[in-house]
């Protein structure tokens, strides 16, 4: 199985099925047994958030203000499962709660915890969003929860283009460019509790640069659909909140890893009608913007 351009070695009974081919950068071996040192180093923790209706926490041996080698780390789904980890070992430990369903557990490893552990083993810069190809290019969709990513991923989909990720998305740099690695080929359009949703027709496999960015932004029903390309210092501020994790250690790093991004990537704010009826036009828009660049890039 890989994720995010990451191999998971395993035989935990995990069963969604992943592309047999698919580039690789990194590899993790996951299992079922917590080592009792690694149980007993956890002192201190924290509330992460809510999420599909369960308590989200995180612990460790220290305040969470950094991530260190060989920190250990417990994230937990209350009364669902555990994961085990310590910095810089490529193990994670797997912990079933109250007989979680092997569906479950799969669900919250590859839609949750595997962005944390590899934001925090400094593999990739996650940004809130979906991404699509238009014409063998990644493009992202970002927005406010709610905003639209997922709906406007989902119509892409529908019209044949090939999915990268549903809601989470892997970037680094190398060699100048931002880099996209894919997610799964599973989208979740309806967004229901603990599910990966439906496999998509189309997935991208492999690690391409990242093309465009598309800020989706709600206007009325009646409005016109615009694009409009955000220059300048005003695309750091716009991007600064779709980072997936706004922990204040990693505020230095995000910042720094943005600089470049300001003069190399559009940033496209879209007006998109709150009208699932005109969907068809911010697609036709946004493919004709993507298409116009790939070009002039040319």
């Amino acid at each position: 199985m890989t994720v995010y351009g990451t191999e998971i070695i395993h035989q935990i009974p995990l069963p969604m099925e992943t592309p047999s081919v698919c580039d690789i950068r990194y590899s993790v071996e996951l299992d079922d047994r917590v080592p009792a040192d690694l149980r007993n180093a956890m002192r201190c923790g924290m509330a992460l958030y809510r999420a599909h209706g369960r308590r989200v926490f995180l612990f460790s041996d220290r305040p969470v203000t950094r991530s260190a080698s060989e920190q250990p780390w417990c994230y937990e789904a209350e009364g669902a499962v555990r994961f085990w980890w310590r910095s810089g070992t490529g193990m994670i430990h797997c912990e079933r709660l109250g007989g979680t369903e092997w569906t479950k557990v799969e669900f919250w490893l590859l839609h949750l915890l595997l962005p944390l552990w590899l934001s925090l083993e400094r593999r990739y810069h996650f940004f809130h969003a979906g991404a699509v190809e238009i014409g063998d290019r990644p493009v992202l969709f970002l927005a406010p929860s709610m905003g639209g990513k997922s709906t406007m991923t989902d119509y892409f989909l529908r019209r044949g283009h090939g999915l990268i990720s549903d809601d989470k998305v892997a970037t680094f740099r190398e060699n100048g460019c931002i880099m996209v690695a894919p997610a799964h080929p599973y989208h979740r359009p309806w967004r229901s509790f603990e599910d990966l949703g439906q496999r998509a027709e189309r997935f991208v496999t492999g690690i391409r640069p990242l093309h465009a960015l598309y800020l989706l932004e709600r206007t009325d029903a009646q409005a016109s659909v615009a694009l409009t390309e955000i220059r300048g210092m005003e695309k750091l501020g716009e991007l600064l909140p779709h980072f997936l994790y706004q922990f204040p250690f990693m505020k230095r790093e995000q910042l720094a890893y943005l600089a470049p991004l300001l003069s190399e990537l559009p940033l496209i704010r879209v007006a998109v009608p709150w009208d699932l009826k005109r969907l068809e036009e911010v697609y036709e828009a946004i493919c004709a913007d993507a298409e116009r660049r790939e070009g002039h890039d040319a």
